[in-house]
């Protein structure tokens, strides 16, 4: 034991112990910080960016009334057939 009856090699490790030693080596650790951010702001930048994105639209048409769909479909169809393809229209009719 040591004098002031603590085991020898043991000692207690107080904030400013932490501190000083944080600061002292804070060029590495800096150095470090700064290398790791440019490794990933580099990855980040030279990456092909990735793009997907999934849209439904489910129309009931029982409710389409209520969605106020007739009104524009008869404005722009006309009052005639709203299931009337284009191929039943014939060529040259792109309405």
């Amino acid at each position: 034991m040591a004098p002031g009856g603590d085991p020898v090699g043991e000692q207690e490790l107080s904030l400013t112990t932490i501190w000083r030693t944080v600061f002292k080596h804070k060029v590495l650790l800096l150095s470090t910080a700064a290398l790791i951010f440019a490794a990933v702001m580099i990855r980040t930048i030279t990456k092909t960016p990735v793009y997907e994105s999934v849209a439904r639209l489910q129309i009931d048409p029982s409710r389409s009334s209520n969605l106020g769909l007739d009104d524009i479909i008869k404005e722009k169809l006309g009052s005639g057939d709203f299931e009337q393809s284009a191929a039943d229209r014939g060529p040259g009719h792109s309405k």
